[in-house]
């Protein structure tokens, strides 16, 4: 094992002075939460939370979509497996479309005048022209990105990466190969970057063994994502973890702010344990809220104002808080500085 991991540092070392890089970096897109959380690792366990309608699947969708198939277009091996517990295929497939409205033709549209449900300000001829010619991007994309609504519980969510891990790799016990479950997993491709993303955990349906809610996402989050995805196939996982209502009340408001935090997790708070990157999207606004950590929150953006804050990181610094702006309809984040300069970098 020593002799194994020296020569990986080693090789991660060539690598970067050859400008290969030895994650899915978030410096292009967030580059001071790059130097706290470098970016999507292998065989790491990440972690989304907020309340409701602050902006956490559209976060969601830019940390572990947008951002790995930028670099699948520098050509990174990217497959990315997004179980939807909350939205229809067809309104995922409709964000994907104003987000890519919004970074190739600057058009910020809402998913309801994308469908024309306005009496006025609805989509445009040439607005459905430039849509129309997303078609081979769209194309590239159903390769990389798998939209599933049809699983909701945690054996059928782990059933289904464990086919693809089957299909494109082999199991090891003591040196035998096995259909599963081994001490060993060698994938076909080892540059190949898997994501495994549901949102939100709290919508998960029971099942046998596991007949409460907390149940289920205790053997979703321990049994299978960190036992199986993350530690044997070395995959990225990452959960969106709702906070719970209890932690918007006055009481909390007095205590933090109500911002997020790990005592408030909902449905299931235990599982913090397992999370290894755990983000906090907080929306200072909606408590009525001026300055969030030394950001005025009407100069940052106001209603589009965020405090990302990473909760937990067992890598690194925690507790540590950088000020982003949300594109919701483009699902789109940039940091700002406390002056209130918005860093548009990639």
């Amino acid at each position: 094992m020593f002799k194994d991991r020296l020569n990986h540092y080693k090789v991660n070392k060539v690598r970067r002075e050859q400008g290969l890089n030895n994650c899915l970096s978030f410096a292009p897109f967030l580059p001071r939460l790059a130097k706290i959380v470098p970016g999507l690792i292998k065989g790491t366990y990440y972690a989304i939370t907020s309340y409701t309608n602050v902006g956490k699947t559209p976060f969601a969708k830019f940390l572990f979509v947008l951002i790995p198939l930028f670099w699948a277009s520098k050509g990174m091996k990217i497959k990315i497996f997004y179980f939807c517990l909350e939205e229809s295929k067809e309104q995922f497939y409709d964000s994907m479309i104003t987000a890519k409205l919004y970074r190739d033709k600057k058009k910020d549209f809402n998913t309801m005048q994308l469908n024309s449900m306005f009496e006025n300000g609805n989509i445009d001829e040439e607005t459905l022209k430039d849509i129309e010619n997303f078609e081979t991007y769209f194309e590239w994309f159903d390769k990389h990105v798998e939209i599933i609504t049809h699983i909701s519980n945690p054996t059928g969510i782990y059933k289904y990466v464990k086919e693809y891990a089957q299909k494109n790799g082999k199991f090891f016990y003591k040196g035998n190969e096995v259909l599963d479950g081994g001490d060993t997993y060698v994938p076909n491709d080892p540059d190949e970057y898997v994501i495994v993303l549901t949102d939100h955990i709290n919508l998960l349906d029971t099942e046998s063994g596991a007949p409460t809610l907390a149940e289920a996402m205790h053997r979703l989050s321990t049994k299978y994502c960190l036992d199986r995805m993350i530690n044997a196939y070395q995959y990225i996982v990452c959960n969106v973890h709702q906070q719970s209502t209890e932690g918007e009340n006055a009481d909390y408001n007095k205590f933090n702010q109500n911002r997020c935090s790990i005592t408030t997790l909902g449905d299931n708070k235990r599982i913090s344990r397992d999370y290894q990157v755990l983000f906090a999207l907080d929306a200072p606004h909606k408590y009525n809220i001026t300055n969030d950590r030394g950001y005025d929150v009407a100069l940052c953006g106001g209603l589009f104002y965020r405090g990302l804050t990473v909760l937990k990181n067992r890598f690194g610094p925690a507790n540590v808080h950088v000020g982003v702006q949300i594109v919701p309809h483009g699902c789109m984040f940039f940091e700002v500085e406390k002056n209130g300069k918005v860093n548009k970098t990639c």
